[in-house]
């Protein structure tokens, strides 16, 4: 490496050539790398190097130089200081072919072999008002007023917001008129400001197309009559509320879940459909955020599945709520699925039951302890692991029983590669394909379905 060394206060000029995972510019200056927020690939600047850390320096833009035709105008008033999107500065073009190069860059680099990248599920047009799901933490000063908003970029400030350009339109715009209730709540003291106080995160979830909506508060302590009072009041007042629930969450730490969660008013979950099929959510069910992407993905497994005859069954591991498992057992597959969270699994089985689906099982446990049970060499196997992928009691595994097929769905290309090389270092499986999908658009994550098939041998 170059032994000039940025100098902190000094400015310079650089060109930016890509973004990091926070949406921010990278560019190279005497082979350093440099993190220029607001800057966005082919633009050149002038920064001010600001700090170190690791091995990148940090830097502030002092003089935009010109600027990339790929630029736009945020759709959200708050989209430079909410830490929720990080790339609605970039039209949506540019940022799916960033997420593609990135991706491609990610597999060449850990697993050193050209594996083909289909780009077919793409859709366009897609990337605002797409979130099923929100998440939302509120706080309560000591001056009573109500923050309801996400968080700053790496800080536990809230950004206080009145609509969502990203979560559906029926969500953001009820999310508006809770956070009135609320203060409204506030203002006529209609229950301790104690209890207010201990109010951490307001959650959303919508049933696609059904329209309902199950609203969670989510609290340090069971206050179940001072709650009770305002799910009544949204259950009465918004026909398209199915329920109101309250889940306790007393630990400090980030979960935004506990274990357990209380009705409080109408039903304790919403019922939607997904492929072609009837599902029930609760309140700390997994779901993907973004229903229309996740169908058109889950179509395409089943389809992968249903051409191969030599399949005699399929393993779902991950299998949250049957989403994937259900759709290919409607296609008369004997599907098992294995998921860990309990309530998930009580879900698939009653989402089975509701579609009169007797030809798949859940078991509820780790893919690890219980996938050497069920596989065998005839199995198509789905994985769908969280971003920290799969453990490597879970790769010895599939390379001890060598299942027919692997379709791996990832959202986190780096384990994904990782997880790809270990799966084909003795040849004993090829990549086919691997189709990168936009679940996320307006933030730099991107979702992929990796391909596996079987070698001869």
């Amino acid at each position: 490496m170059n032994n000039i060394i940025p100098k902190i206060g000094n400015i310079e000029d650089i060109i930016c050539k890509d973004i990091d995972k926070d949406g921010h510019g990278i560019s190279e200056w005497n082979e350093w790398i440099l993190v220029t927020p607001d800057l966005i690939p082919g633009e050149k600047a002038a920064v001010k190097i600001e700090y170190k850390s690791g091995s990148r320096w940090y830097t502030s833009l002092s003089n935009r130089k010109n600027e990339s035709q790929s630029r736009c105008q945020p759709l959200c008033s708050i989209a430079e200081t909410c830490g929720s999107c990080t790339t609605q500065h970039i039209t949506g073009e540019e940022q799916w072919s960033l997420k593609v190069r990135n991706l491609k860059h990610i597999i060449q680099s850990i697993i050193k072999l050209d594996i083909r990248v289909d780009s077919i599920l793409y859709s366009k047009g897609d990337s605002y008002g797409y979130r099923n799901r929100a998440l939302v933490p509120i706080q309560i000063s000591n001056r009573n007023e109500l923050l309801i908003g996400y968080y700053k970029l790496k800080t536990h400030t809230i950004v206080d917001l009145n609509i969502c350009t990203v979560l559906d339109t029926r969500l953001s715009s009820l999310l508006y008129l809770i956070k009135n209730d609320i203060q409204d709540f506030i203002k006529h003291n209609k229950f301790p400001s104690l209890h207010l106080t201990s109010l951490r995160h307001i959650c959303l979830r919508l049933a696609t197309n059904t329209d309902q909506i199950l609203i969670t508060l989510v609290s340090k302590k069971k206050y179940l009559i001072s709650y009770t009072q305002i799910a009544n009041l949204w259950v009465d007042k918004f026909p398209f509320v199915s329920g109101v629930t309250l889940n306790i969450q007393s630990d400090n730490n980030n979960r935004v879940f506990g274990r357990n969660t209380f009705k409080l008013a109408g039903q304790d979950h919403v019922e939607d459909t997904f492929c072609g099929l009837k599902f029930i959510l609760g309140t700390t069910t997994f779901f993907q955020v973004n229903s229309p992407q996740a169908e058109k993905i889950v179509k395409h497994i089943v389809h992968w599945i249903e051409l191969d005859k030599s399949i005699k069954s399929v393993i779902d591991a991950y299998c949250g709520v049957g989403a994937i498992s259900l759709p290919i057992a409607k296609k008369h597959l004997f599907v098992i699925g294995i998921e860990i969270h309990e309530q998930s699994v009580i879900q698939a089985r009653r989402n089975a039951s509701l579609n009169n689906i007797k030809n798949c099982k859940f078991h509820n446990g780790d893919v690890k302890a219980l996938l050497d049970k069920f596989i065998k060499t005839n199995t198509a196997l789905i994985i769908d692991p969280p971003r920290k992928g799969l453990d490597p009691e879970v790769i010895s595994i599939i390379l001890k029983k060598l299942p027919i097929k692997i379709a791996y769905l990832s959202c986190n290309p780096v384990t994904l590669a990782r997880d790809l090389k270990a799966l084909i270092v003795n040849r004993s499986y090829k990549v086919e394909i691997i189709y990168p999908i936009d679940f996320f658009p307006q933030t730099t994550h991107l979702e992929c379905l990796a391909l596996i098939s079987r070698t001869n041998f």
